[in-house]
C-alpha cells in the first residue's frame, strides 16, 4: 500500500529592490504538484517591532499577520490544508534573506 503524505513549501527570497520577500509556495500532495507564485504579494517581517515584543504569543501573531498579509498567500495555504485532509502534512520554511532575518523566530510561526 502507497504512502499518502502532502508537502508544503513556503520560500521567501529577499528581493533588495524592494525590500521585502518574494513569495513562492509549493504544495505536493500523493506526488502531484501545485506550484504558485503570487508575485504581487511581497512579505514584509519588521524586524524591530518583533524584538519589542514580550511575549511569544505576541510574537507569533504579528509574525503570522506579516507572512499571511496577501489574501493570494492566505488562501492558497488555506486551499491546500483543506486539500490534504487528514493526511499527514510536511511543513517547509525557506528564507533566503540578510542576515539579520536568520534570527527570526520562525518557529512561532502559526497557521491561518
Amino acid at each position: 500500500m502507497a504512502v499518502m503524505e502532502a508537502d508544503f513549501e513556503f520560500g521567501l527570497v529577499w528581493d533588495e529592490i524592494q525590500k521585502s520577500f518574494d513569495v513562492s509556495l509549493r504544495f505536493t500532495k500523493n506526488g502531484v504538484d501545485r506550484s504558485r507564485y503570487p508575485r504581487s504579494a511581497p512579505v514584509t517581517v519588521d524586524i524591530a517591532a518583533l524584538r519589542r515584543l514580550r511575549s511569544d504569543e505576541e510574537y507569533s501573531r504579528l509574525l503570522t499577520r506579516s507572512v499571511f498579509e496577501h489574501d493570494s498567500v492566505r488562501a492558497f495555504y488555506q486551499e491546500c490544508m483543506a486539500s490534504a485532509g487528514a493526511l499527514p502534512i510536511h511543513f517547509r520554511l525557506n528564507v533566503d534573506g540578510p542576515t539579520e532575518y536568520h534570527a527570526v523566530r520562525w518557529e512561532l510561526l502559526g497557521a491561518r
